[in-house]
């Protein structure tokens, strides 16, 4: 993201969030010098994806740079929240050009360590167990190690479970019913990835020092039962992950 920050200074003051989604992601927020909604260019590494162009809407630009057969950077520029008025594209090129003259210079420079005691320390892949993947009926195929470790997926039958890592504020009844789960704290919550069939556990694994920002483990079971059929097995598993926490 850094690359881009310069480039995108023409629209607005520019703002630096390292706190949102997986820790492969970074933000810059744009506030705009017209006074229009806030936008929010969001720079994720991810595995290539040779058919994955980008994709353009009144409300999203996308752009994506293919870098090696390890790694691509996806960048999608959008409204923090409901808005109109900056051209999302042209904010989207320009964050494009800027991180393809980088990228161009050589390898990336090695990322600041992890605070001792991160989530991203963990491997997704290493936090679910064969027992308590058969006993909520997902077939285990093997799982692939997502990029860094930090998101995985199991299954290849009626149900499937996805693991990712995520950082934000789950903190009032919009993110679910709140429980607790041996020493940690989570919430469950009914079709919480949308489109039904699924249920949605977030496992608080702690909050950064001096904020109200947590590292978070989202754990979702899709099946073909209803969502709120699916909330137990995923507990279950959600209670997995967490003898597995350090």
């Amino acid at each position: 993201a850094l690359p881009a920050e310069k480039s995108l200074t023409r629209w607005g003051q520019v703002g630096l969030d390292k706190h949102s989604g997986n820790f492969n992601r970074c933000d810059l927020l744009i506030d705009p010098s017209n006074g229009s909604t806030t936008v929010d260019v969001v720079f994720e590494l991810v595995l290539p994806n040779p058919g994955n162009d980008g994709t353009v809407s009144s409300t999203e630009c996308d752009r994506n740079i293919p870098h090696s057969d390890q790694f691509a950077v996806d960048i999608t520029v959008k409204y923090q929240s409901d808005g109109t008025g900056s051209d999302l594209c042209q904010m989207a090129d320009a964050a494009k050009a800027a991180d393809v003259t980088a990228l161009d210079k050589g390898p990336l420079p090695p990322r600041t360590p992890f605070i001792a005691g991160s989530l991203a320390t963990h491997h997704a892949c290493e936090l679910l167990d064969t027992p308590a993947l058969t006993t909520a009926r997902v077939v285990d195929a093997t799982p692939p190690s997502q990029l860094w470790n930090w998101q995985c997926r199991w299954g290849d039958g009626d149900r499937t479970v996805n693991l990712r890592f995520d950082q934000g504020t789950p903190s009032s009844a919009n993110d679910g019913k709140l429980i607790s789960l041996d020493s940690r704290l989570a919430y469950v919550q009914a079709d919480g990835d949308g489109g039904g069939g699924n249920c949605l556990v977030q496992i608080v694994y702690r909050t950064l020092p001096g904020s109200d920002v947590s590292e978070l483990v989202h754990l979702v079971l899709n099946g073909t039962d209803s969502s709120e059929a699916l909330c137990a097995p995923a507990t279950q598993l959600a209670l997995d992950v967490v003898s597995h926490l350090r």
